[in-house]
């Protein structure tokens, strides 16, 4: 690369440079190539033509100098040097400015220009916080492309942090990625917004270790509080020098986020990427150019799939071996786009690149971008035995040192039911390998899914120990017991049949891709502000306002409030459980028969009901028939809303127009709507199994109940068992009850039934050791085998004094019988060891 300062101060010069209130001091020209990449942006901003970019000794910061304000290093030097002396007396910058000079003090030590930049960089390097981009204590996140610190920007899937200089279309800073975004967002919504109306944006960016698309989102800065960069005049000497140098640095971040990688095949997750000039040219284009680019990839897939005409790369299913830095050889298999999710088609193509072919992973189940040729030669490597015998033994064995690793095993253990590579010459029919792979993405994130709700479940029942119910077992029933399992449901495409649907129509409240539309989009946020479209199921059109938004369009509009929203698990176990309704399918995106009459939002509702009253409507409304339904019923914690709801639900069930009512209130005792459901089942919940809000704040007791409304007949039985069921593990079953119950023989039952699940599940058993005479804590049935060896023998003498009494042999036995019953029971010996 061309070093070019200027004409006369070729980068590298040891200069001296006369700056107000100091005397000359020395320093280098520095090109804007080697500066941190944190202190471009304000260097550019105060740039000025006609001057070069000086580094000061000592000191080490920068200042843009007119070329002639600067002289050769020889001119006065000694007497430059003795001033420079005489302030190090008092001043620590110039005596560390001498230290730097030492041993180069020198014409002949300064002419070579090469050397002397080396020093100064190793000079700058050494400070303490410089060599990392500056900064002072603590670890900070380092640039995965250059190594400093002052990162600006995070990759959200792989984590790794970046400048915006060093991303694969590298931009000043994140405040001017948000003012062109603005800009072209007031370009496209017209000439006479400007780029101050609108008032949030997002600005898109590739990771470089991983390819993932991300965003900066934000208002665009401000022209009155940001300071913008010059702009670069169109003409004249110092353009060219700035310009080049800007160009240097972009080029240096570039070749740096993107070095080659290990056997030509790309070198992480996102593979090669895209040269900067195609990226920007795409992001110019602008959306219709990333649709076209997925319809082309698309039509590939699609005609390589059918074989048409002769294959330009292997087919889809053809399996590989790919190395990745930090990775032994990996397999993979070629895959299309078609196979992919469609929430990860904008990340794809993001980081496609033409002539690539994209990879896909066994066992962690992502996707890499591989040139055609490096392709074409795995897979002819690959179909090598001995080969392939080499890689899955080196697969083998870094798994074996990776214990933490899980990714290993799981790619060995998907590997065991593939087919194997046929000979050269045999036909290969890979296909079947490509659905198998994929079905096994499908299990894994099914199994991720249900490994997330058990940790939520253990969350939830940390706090606090299980409650006694008439049947064991885990709280929510089922592996879907808390929500996201059958939720997902509710997001199923209504075309593709896939999850994750992006929008949701008004109507009929069938979920779609973005992707599945027509018109179709990348994804939600490619599309315009207020975009409309319509529903292919029942072809009602919509409005999705999910794009970028004008200022003041919606300032004083609260959003839809998020607190006090029924939680997941008491939705599946009312719905699934207690009343026993169907499960949401892709073309039935609710639970048929269910009705929610005071509902958060009609277009994104928290109880997918298939009927939904909201505010506006007014669920209490006599219009507003709740007829044929059953209903959860979470209506706001206030005492006159809870007061109207309550009522109008007894009545609705008394009446027999409702099944049945499940019911969450707070546990307010004094309250007349709480005493009127005095005749129903409730259960107390924990603190911890529903949050709603300033419940953190509410005294111990003061809590959530959830009842079950039921009218008097032979299904009400079996519904309150189910109730119980359901809900007893997450709190205490309660019910009032009265002095006939009290002295009727159910109630001594009931007493004894709760005596001994409390002995076994909720209590301490003590024992003691009849060697040491130290109490322990034992298990149940342990101290149960105690608790009748403690027994037997009274009960061997009472039985010896009734036989004794009976032969008549005498009065003094019968006495020493009655004196051995009123003693403490005898124990048997139980020792430390035997206790456990």
């Amino acid at each position: 690369m061309a070093q070019r300062g200027s004409d006369r101060w070729p980068e590298g010069s040891r200069v001296w440079i006369k700056m107000p209130g100091y005397c000359h001091w020395p320093a280098i020209v520095f090109p804007l190539r080697y500066c941190r990449k944190a202190e471009v942006p304000a260097l550019l901003a105060s740039y000025q033509p006609s001057r070069c970019l000086v580094h000061f000794y000592g000191s080490h910061n920068y200042w843009w100098a007119a070329e002639s304000s600067l002289t050769p290093w020889t001119a006065h030097r000694e007497a430059r040097l003795a001033a420079l002396r005489a302030l190090a007396r008092k001043s620590g910058v110039a005596a560390a400015t001498l230290d730097e000079l030492q041993g180069a003090l020198g014409a002949a030590a300064a002419s070579d220009t090469a050397r002397e930049l080396a020093r100064m960089m190793t000079l700058w390097r050494g400070q303490p916080g410089a060599g990392a981009g500056g900064g002072g204590g603590g670890r900070k996140p380092q640039c995965s492309s250059c190594g400093e610190i002052g990162t600006q920007v995070t990759c959200r899937s792989c984590r790794s942090s970046f400048h915006t200089l060093c991303l694969p279309a590298p931009d000043i800073s994140p405040e001017h990625m948000l003012a062109a975004a603005a800009a072209a967002v007031a370009a496209a919504a017209g000439a006479e917004l400007g780029p101050e109306g609108v008032a949030a944006v997002q600005a898109l960016w590739v990771c470089g270790a991983c390819g993932r698309q991300n965003e900066v989102k934000g208002p665009p800065p401000h022209p009155s509080r940001s300071k913008p960069v010059a702009p670069l005049p169109a003409t004249g000497a110092g353009t060219a020098v700035a310009a080049d140098q800007l160009q240097q640095v972009a080029t240096c971040a570039a070749a740096a986020a993107h070095p080659p990688a290990c056997g030509g095949t790309g070198g992480s997750s996102g593979g090669h990427q895209r040269p900067v000039a195609g990226l920007q040219q795409l992001q110019q284009q602008g959306h219709p150019a990333w649709l076209e680019l997925y319809e082309r990839l698309m039509a590939e897939g699609v005609a390589e799939g059918a074989e048409a005409g002769p294959p330009v790369r292997p087919p889809p299913g053809t399996r590989l071996w790919v190395k990745t830095p930090g990775y032994c050889p990996w397999p993979a298999i070629v895959f299309s786009l078609r196979y992919c999710r469609k929430t990860e088609v904008p990340d794809l193509l993001a980081s496609y690149q033409p002539g690539s072919t994209l990879v896909h992973f066994y066992g962690e189940h992502n996707h890499v971008w591989l040139p055609d040729d490096d392709v074409a030669a795995l897979a002819a490597a690959a179909a090598d035995p001995g080969e392939a015998a080499e890689r899955l033994a080196g697969l083998t064995a870094w798994s074996r040192r990776k214990k933490g690793c899980s990714s290993g095993l799981l790619a060995l253990t998907e590997l065991e039911g593939a087919a194997p590579v046929p000979p050269p010459g045999q036909a290969i029919q890979p296909a079947a390998e490509v659905a198998r792979l994929v079905g096994l993405r499908e299990e894994q994130l099914a199994a991720d899914e249900e490994r997330r709700d058990r940790e939520q479940l253990e969350q939830l029942l940390g706090a606090g120990s299980q409650g006694a119910t008439t049947t064991p077992g885990l709280p929510g029933g089922s592996r879907e017991g808390l929500g996201s399992s059958w939720r997902c449901r509710l997001r199923i495409c209504a075309v593709c049949e896939e999850a994750g649907g992006q929008v949701s129509c008004r109507r009929c409240r069938r979920a779609f891709h973005a992707l599945c539309l027509t018109p179709p989009c990348l994804s939600p946020a490619h599309m315009p502000p207020r975009h409309h479209w319509v529903c292919g199921s029942c072809g009602h059109p919509n409005e999705e306002v999910r794009g970028m938004r004008r200022r003041g369009r919606w300032e004083g509009r609260s959003g839809v409030c998020r607190m006090g929203l029924t939680p997941d698990w008491i939705i599946h176990a009312g719905a699934f459980r207690l009343f026993e309704l169907p499960r949401p399918t892709a073309s039935m995106p609710y639970i048929r028969g269910l009705l929610d009459p005071c509902t958060n939002s009609k277009s994104n509702p928290n109880i997918p009901a298939e009927k939904l009253y909201d505010k506006q409507d007014d669920g209490l409304r006599l219009s507003n028939s709740w007829s044929g339904y059953h209903v959860i019923l979470n209506p706001e914690y206030t005492s006159q809303t809870q007061w109207r709801f309550v009522n109008r639900a007894i009545d609705e069930v008394e009446s027999g127009s409702v099944p049945a009512v499940l019911l969450l209130c707070r546990n307010s005792t004094d309250t007349a709507y709480f005493q009127r459901l005095r005749p129903y089942p409730r259960v107390m919940l924990r603190r911890t199994s529903a949050r709603f809000k300033d419940y953190d704040k509410t005294p111990i007791g003061f809590g959530v109940a959830v009842f079950c409304i039921a009218r008097r007949g032979p299904a009400r039985s079996p519904l309150y068992r189910r109730f119980i069921d359901a809900f007893g593990d997450w709190g205490e079953p309660n019910i009032p009850i009265d002095s006939a119950f009290v002295c009727s023989p159910e109630f001594c039952a009931l007493l004894d039934r709760l005596s001994d699940h409390t002995t076994r599940h909720l209590r301490d058993n003590w024992a003691q050791c009849s060697a040491c005479r130290k109490w322990r804590i034992v298990p149940y049935e342990l101290f149960r085998l105690i608790d009748d060896d403690q027994q037997q023998p009274g009960e061997d003498v009472a039985m010896e004094a009734q036989e004794a009494q009976q032969q008549g042999l005498g009065l003094g036995l019968e006495r020493e019988g009655q004196q051995q019953l009123q003693e403490p029971m005898l124990r048997t010996q139980w020792t430390c060891a035997q206790l456990g």
